[in-house]
């Protein structure tokens, strides 16, 4: 976060917690004070569980600490105690996708990325979000130093937003990368076709894949269906 008085420095970090009776408990934003030259640390601060899920990424953005998480949301907090003190939120739904990068943006913009595939931007100023949609996950978000934005996709092309007009892809690019996302989203909501469903494992076999964690979900094709199940 910053250097305090000579050779001490103040750190944040986040955790995901650990799984306790088949929920993620835990979930903890720390504050330490770090003497360099001693090697002494101390954690002056904690908050556990004020997200709902555990915690994927931790920023320093503008003033605010940020963090975001498997919840859907993106809390701005005290740099000093890690104390919450307001939340972002961009879609009001019952199961939010997850949350798996955040970082500021030039003036008093925030962004993160999600595992459905949305870029969020939000202006602090005014709170309204911009949406930056993507065919898949995408894991992580960029500023870059003139002003753009980078992603980093699931279908292995990092792409580059701008607001500059001298910067800006071709229409005809822009309108295959639109067709692009909306042939995804599109394929998502239809379910797997019966030939995806047909590579999966039979359910029969469910006993021969364990899980190698607690929580961890598999998917198989029970008489043509894909089924869903969560190792515990």
């Amino acid at each position: 976060l910053e250097a305090l008085e000579a050779g001490t420095l103040r750190v944040a970090t986040g955790s995901a917690g650990i799984a306790q009776n088949s929920q993620i408990l835990g979930h903890t934003v720390r504050i330490w004070n770090i003497h360099v030259k001693t090697g002494q640390v101390n954690c002056m601060h904690q908050v556990a569980n004020d997200h709902e899920g555990p915690i994927r990424d931790i920023a320093l953005v503008h003033s605010n600490l940020a963090t975001c998480s498997n919840d859907g949301t993106v809390r701005l907090r005290s740099t000093e105690t890690g104390t919450s003190i307001s939340t972002l939120v961009f879609l009001q739904q019952q199961h939010p996708p997850m949350l798996l990068s955040v970082i500021p943006l030039e003036g008093s913009g925030v962004a993160a990325s999600a595992e459905d595939g949305h870029v969020v931007v939000w202006n602090l100023e005014d709170g309204d979000p911009q949406i930056l949609l993507h065919p898949a996950c995408v894991w992580k978000v960029l500023a870059l130093p003139n002003g753009d934005l980078a992603t980093c996709c699931d279908d292995g092309v990092l792409r580059i937003f701008t607001k500059a007009t001298d910067r800006m892809a071709p229409i005809a690019e822009r309108e295959q990368f639109a067709q692009k996302v909306q042939e995804a989203h599109q394929k998502k909501s239809n379910g797997p076709t019966p030939e995806e469903i047909a590579k999966l494992p039979l359910w029969e076999h469910n006993t021969s894949r364990p899980g190698s964690s607690e929580g961890q979900v598999h998917v198989f094709n029970k008489g043509g269906i894909a089924i869903a199940a969560q190792w515990s």
